[in-house]
């Protein structure tokens, strides 16, 4: 009973903060793809973006927020075949952070909208 209790508590004391990975597949072959995995804790924003073409081609990215309460390092970046990037800002007085993330490359685009829950 005694090990209950004190798990519970410590369960109730303890706070957990997560992001969740979005693929996007942008050529049409599953191998070949854009992965994005954001998160926000504290106010703190990370964006994590992968370069996964199947084509070995730089990847150049950007994010605009598009909520005057978040801020990002809004300068486009390349990203090499293979590569990934991590992208931070910061949040303040929101629930859910909106950011758009513009994706080109040599034959091609994306476009992704993020609704980054903030914890």
């Amino acid at each position: 009973m005694k090990l209950l209790l004190a798990l519970a508590l410590l369960l109730a004391c303890t706070a957990f903060f997560g992001g969740r990975s979005i693929v996007v597949n942008v050529v049409g072959l599953n191998h070949s793809y854009i992965a994005v995995n954001e998160k926000c804790v504290r106010g703190n924003i990370t964006v994590n973006v992968y370069n996964r073409l199947w084509e070995n081609k730089d990847v150049y990215v950007y994010l605009t927020p598009e909520c005057s309460n978040v801020s990002l390092d809004s300068r486009t970046f390349a990203i090499p075949p293979g590569g990934s990037l991590t992208i931070t800002g910061h949040a303040r007085n929101v629930t859910f952070a909106p950011v758009l993330l513009k994706a080109y490359w040599d034959g091609g685009s994306a476009a992704i909208n993020l609704k980054i829950e903030c914890n």
